[in-house]
């Protein structure tokens, strides 16, 4: 078995072995702890949600606070107004979310540059100004969901844990599949793919829907840990800023990359300087700049570099047999 085929070997145990410690964690970490672990799935999965369009199809959205908001809302809607089950609820969620994705895509995918930043931007600031009039969610006031009809803390957990491993699986498909091939076709030359017979607009349309589900469906379940659904806490600007700082900081169009960024901004920046918002934005943005300038791959990209390097030096120093 070659350097390569080992450590490939080792990756998959590590993960199946963070899989395990994370599926039994309900049972023997502290509701604390457990509140802690909830937190950064849904920060790792939402990155992860948000790569498959700016990391993949290279499409820099800033509209994924109104795909999370159409989500949490579905749920709200349909857990007081319709008393649909959850597990009904959560799909429709993800649906939700894929189909304004969607739709979104269709006005916007020949967008291109700080135009198609500039008109996402436009979507989050008008679905927040929407849902802040709309007397049927309660406008400003929001809604509260019914906590007698609410699941428990462990449920909520294992939602964010499945969607999490999900949206990190659609990613890891897209590195090697045909699909995932002429996505990244489209993202390295739209015009140069189109000349090849790629539908670049139908294509970042697809990945923009399937993003526009994991947001959504992510969105039931922050509005179900937080009970309280107000516009400014599931449709305001800092859900989409996160989503952004961490992939970039964990490395843009790679897998593990969101999950290591959200890893490095809520343990380095979220909790060391809770309670703090101003000063933990400073920190993120000076560190977005210094992985710009210093790491373009991210953080995973200088674990990856690390890695490499000290097999080759482990190669050099192992002493070979002339017999």
């Amino acid at each position: 078995m070659n350097a390569r085929s080992t450590g490939s070997a080792a990756g998959w145990i590590a993960t199946a072995m963070l899989l395990v410690l994370l599926a039994i964690a309900p049972s023997l970490a502290a509701r604390g702890t457990l509140s802690m672990l909830l937190t950064l799935l849904l920060y790792a999965a939402l990155a992860q949600a948000w790569n498959l369009v700016g990391g993949f199809a290279g499409q820099f959205s800033l509209g994924h606070s109104a795909l999370l908001g159409a989500g949490g809302y579905t749920t709200g809607m349909l857990l007081l107004k319709a008393d649909v089950p959850l597990a009904v609820s959560l799909p429709a969620s993800g649906l939700a979310g894929a189909v304004l994705a969607f739709v979104i895509s269709v006005g916007l995918m020949r967008l291109r540059g700080v135009y198609f930043v500039i008109a996402t931007l436009a979507v989050t600031l008008a679905a927040h100004s929407w849902m802040v009039s709309w007397e049927l969610t309660g406008a400003s006031r929001g809604l509260n969901l019914p906590v007698s009809d609410l699941p428990d803390w462990q449920v909520i957990y294992y939602l964010a844990l499945g969607l999490t491993v999900a949206v990190t699986a659609a990613a890891w498909w897209l590195t090697w599949s045909a699909f995932g091939l002429r996505v990244m076709a489209v993202r390295d030359d739209e015009d140069a793919a189109r000349s090849l017979g790629v539908d670049g607009t139908g294509i970042k349309a697809i990945v923009f829907a399937l993003s526009g589900f994991f947001t959504g469906a992510l969105g039931a379940v922050v509005a179900l840990n937080q009970i309280a659904l107000v516009p400014d806490n599931l449709l305001g600007l800092s859900w989409t800023v996160n989503m952004v700082v961490m992939t970039i900081i964990g490395g843009l169009g790679s897998v593990a990359g969101p999950l290591v960024g959200a890893t490095v901004v809520y343990f380095l920046i979220e909790k060391q300087l809770e309670g703090q918002p101003e000063l933990a934005a400073v920190m993120s943005g000076i560190l977005v700049i210094g992985i710009i300038r210093v790491a373009p791959d991210g953080v995973w990209g200088l674990l990856k570099l690390a890695a490499n390097r000290l097999r080759r030096l482990a190669r050099r120093t192992v002493p070979i047999d002339r017999r």
